[in-house]
Parts: C-alpha cells; sequence; structure tokens
C-alpha cells in the first residue's frame, strides 16, 4: 500500500470514527453490559494492555487486525500484527514502566463493539485517560482497535517524546 493510498485509507477510517463518536451518547441506550461478555473482553484485552502478552492476545484476533492510534497519541498511525510488536517496543522505551487498568467496559452487540475505559500510568505520565473501540466480528474475532487518548494531558505537556 502506498503511502497516498494509506493516507486516504487513514482519512477514511478518521470519517468514519467522528461519524460513530458523535453517536456514543446514543449507544449508551443501546449498551449491554453482560457481565460475561465484559470479563472476558476485559481478560483478552489486558493480554495486551496489562499484561503485553501480544502472541496470546493475538489468538484472539483476525489475521488483518488493524489497531488505529488517532491523530492526539504520540504513535499515532494504523498498525497490523506485524508492526504491533515494534509499536509496543516504542512505547516502552519512551513510557517506561506503563501499566494500565481497565476501568469501564461497555458492549454494543448491534455493533459488535465493545468501549474500554481505562487509566495509565508510567515514570513519565499519571493517570491518562484511554478509550478504546474492540471491534469483532461474527466468530468474536477482534478485527480493528481504534484508541483516542485524554488530550487534557498533552494541554498540560504530561506526554513523553513522540516515536
Amino acid at each position: 500500500m502506498t503511502n497516498e493510498e494509506k493516507g486516504r485509507y487513514y482519512d477514511q477510517l478518521l470519517e468514519q470514527h467522528s461519524r460513530k463518536a458523535t453517536r456514543v451518547s446514543d449507544l449508551q441506550n443501546k449498551i449491554d453490559m453482560t457481565k460475561m461478555d465484559k470479563e472476558e473482553i476485559k481478560k483478552i484485552f489486558s493480554l495486551a494492555l496489562v499484561d503485553h502478552n501480544l502472541e496470546e492476545f493475538f489468538k484472539y484476533c483476525t489475521d488483518d487486525l488493524k489497531v488505529i492510534l488517532h491523530p492526539k497519541h504520540v504513535a499515532a498511525g494504523i498498525y497490523d500484527k506485524k508492526s504491533i510488536p515494534k509499536l509496543f517496543e516504542h512505547l516502552a522505551k519512551s513510557f517506561p514502566h506503563w501499566s494500565e487498568t481497565i476501568e469501564k467496559i461497555y458492549h454494543d452487540k448491534e455493533e459488535r463493539v465493545f468501549i474500554t475505559v481505562s487509566k495509565g500510568n508510567s515514570s513519565t505520565i499519571k493517570d491518562l485517560w484511554d478509550i478504546h473501540w474492540l471491534y469483532y466480528n461474527e466468530k468474536n474475532k477482534i478485527y480493528r482497535i481504534e484508541e483516542r487518548i485524554d488530550t487534557l494531558h498533552l494541554a498540560e505537556g504530561n506526554v513523553g517524546p513522540r516515536i
């Protein structure tokens, strides 16, 4: 994929995300907070966020998994299974002792998406809020993850170097 194609694809994903983000309050009316589903996605997503065990996490994902970190993120971009491990290496260098705790999980079965709200800490950042959208297919495999961060920390200068 050329850089121009990647740019168009990224713009398309941003446009889709913007439409969905404006519907978040509407989604709250349709949210199903089934405990078993919430606990299962928490266990699965914690493999990546908490344990940093990507090999095990990838077992719950499609082969064409895309992780989209939106423009305000220090590592903004679109990542696939091959590039995600390098992303984690870079983030580990930029944010030593990174840990993340999933605070809330919402589930919209119609849209097949989990929305997680988590709080991250490292030796350079305290209490950074992340929102993740985890889209899954009919086989319950995650095929896309989108992340937005708390931009207040950006305004306060409470972030590490761009990678």
